[in-house]
């Protein structure tokens, strides 16, 4: 077949949540920089990786604007993903294959190429949201609920929260456990 599949590691930047020294909105641009520059219209798209961020990141909720979130762990509150430029129904399996003795957990994901995926891949390097990106990073709750609060996973550090009111201005809220009730 003339199908090519763009495949993408990452290793994300610690502290967890933190997006490195740019912080994850940046993580999350500089690697869709990288993969619309170097894919090409057509492309299947697949980035991968121990993100060192979950589904409370300002990386992963980027991440989700643009690509599919296919899958991800449980480990430290579900920073290991699966992202994609397909569409869900291309998504045959997902599966948590176990520690094997590592802190983190393997995963995996069969997505289907050619046939209906095609039909999403012509928008693939341009990483133009599909109907299915933007959606509620999968399972986050249960995620990060797992993870019980490990390596600050459920807000971004040094990150102020705030959510709009409906009687006027936005205001300042402390004590916030998940980033999402808010932002």
């Amino acid at each position: 077949s003339e199908l090519v599949l763009f495949f993408v590691n990452h290793h994300g930047p610690l502290s967890v949540n933190s997006g490195g020294e740019c912080g994850g909105a940046s993580t999350a641009h500089n690697l869709l920089k990288v993969m619309a520059t170097n894919a090409v219209k057509g492309d299947t798209v697949v980035l991968v990786g121990d993100f060192n961020a979950n589904a409370a990141s300002r990386t992963v909720q980027s991440l989700c604007l643009h690509l599919l979130q296919v899958y991800n762990g449980v480990a430290f509150g579900g920073v290991d993903n699966i992202f994609s430029n397909v569409g869900r129904s291309s998504i045959s399996n997902t599966e948590d294959l176990g520690s094997g003795g590592s802190d983190h957990h393997a995963i995996a994901a069969v997505i289907t190429l050619g046939g209906v995926t095609n039909q999403s891949a012509n928008r693939s390097a341009d990483l133009v949201s599909s109907s299915a990106a933007g959606a509620e990073p999968a399972l986050s709750i249960e995620k990060l609920m797992h993870a019980q609060g490990s390596d600050g996973c459920l807000i971004e550090p040094e990150l102020k929260y705030a959510f709009a009111s409906t009687d006027g201005p936005s205001q300042d809220v402390g004590g916030i456990t998940d980033s999402r009730v808010c932002c």
